[in-house]
């Protein structure tokens, strides 16, 4: 009894000090407490406890990581939702946060093409499908890329 509160105690700071330098996910906490030698149950508890103090949100977190991920680095829908994944957010959870979420994509792409592609004559084949590789990698749909690359051709065209 003392040496399981012993050890509880021990991961519930374990955590807490891995969510006070970041925000982290379920998967994540759960990841790095059992690393550390504790066992299910303890996991459970501390993940619970975290839960209800408010400290453990899976949907906030997917929230706050889309929003930095569309402001900062201009990605896609695509790639915001694979990292989620990868990071352990339920698809349940990844649809919650991304439900009223505005991703102007077409904004996105401009910016990625006028910051990687100005100086390249986009009209020429390779240079075209590597943008379109790039945009791929960024998280954009085929259509969103070559729909994009088409309005930046415009929009050069007509400067």
């Amino acid at each position: 009894e003392y040496n399981q509160r012993c050890n509880y105690t021990k991961a519930f700071s374990l955590a807490l000090d891995m969510i006070s330098r970041k925000a982290a996910t379920k998967k994540q906490i759960k990841e790095k407490i059992t690393k550390s030698g504790y066992d299910e149950e303890i996991v459970t508890m501390v993940c619970d406890e975290l839960k209800s103090m408010g400290y453990l949100d899976d949907v906030e977190y997917a929230r706050e990581f889309a929003k930095d991920m569309i402001s900062y680095k201009k990605q896609g829908k695509t790639k915001i939702i694979m990292e989620l994944k990868n990071r352990g957010v339920s698809q349940d959870d990844i649809r919650e946060a991304l439900l009223d979420m505005d991703f102007c994509e077409e904004d996105s792409i401009s910016e990625h093409l006028s910051k990687k592609f100005s100086h390249l004559d986009l009209t020429d084949m390779k240079t075209k499908e590597k943008a379109i590789r790039y945009l791929l990698y960024r998280g954009f749909s085929p259509s969103d890329a070559t729909e994009g690359i088409a309005r930046f051709i415009r929009e050069q065209r007509e400067e």
